[in-house]
């Protein structure tokens, strides 16, 4: 995966929120990535505090639609060791991940989908299997892996038009 460049998607803003943790949005907010160019325990945490953040700002009536971009060289296999191998995470530590489970709890009917995108080098090959191994049973939390950030998005952006489709739906 070669970054943005070959993406159809285009970012409507990208902010590097920490030292090689970037927010990057798309479809008009509906979608969020955050993008890894490095790994620290630093930015881990920071990283969580800011999911936390972002996911109680979000509209509970849209699906939380996000990507844990993590195809930069060498990113998935260190990003798995300060994690405890725990890639699946939607709240990143293990702390953060109880208090978003809480806030999925609070909102009957609000779902996540988290889309975890690798590069196919050996380090990516090596994140996506630890992935295979360390599920997420949350109901209202569907992980999907892959290897392409365009297919993260069209992944991602399909749930943007069955959302809509539903809120017509109930109109």
């Amino acid at each position: 995966m070669d970054g943005q460049a070959a993406s159809a998607f285009k970012p409507d803003e990208s902010i590097e929120v920490y030292p090689g943790l970037f927010q990057d949005w798309y479809a008009g907010h509906s979608m969020v990535v955050y993008r890894l160019t490095l790994v620290t325990q630093s930015l881990i945490e920071v990283w969580s505090k800011i999911v936390l953040d972002t996911l109680t700002s979000w509209d509970k009536q849209r699906p939380y639609l996000a990507m844990h971009d993590l195809s930069a060289s060498g990113v998935s296999t260190i990003y798995a060791s300060l994690t405890s191998y725990d890639m699946m995470n939607i709240g990143i530590t293990a702390d953060g991940k109880t208090a978003i489970e809480q806030i999925l709890n609070e909102h009957p009917g609000f779902v996540a989908r988290v889309a975890i995108a690798f590069n196919i080098t050996l380090s990516g090959h090596i994140g996506k299997t630890l992935l295979n191994y360390y599920t997420d049973k949350h109901p209202a939390i569907q992980y999907k892996s892959f290897y392409s950030q365009d297919k993260s998005l069209r992944w991602l952006a399909s749930h943007i038009q069955s959302a809509d489709q539903s809120s017509s739906a109930n109109a």
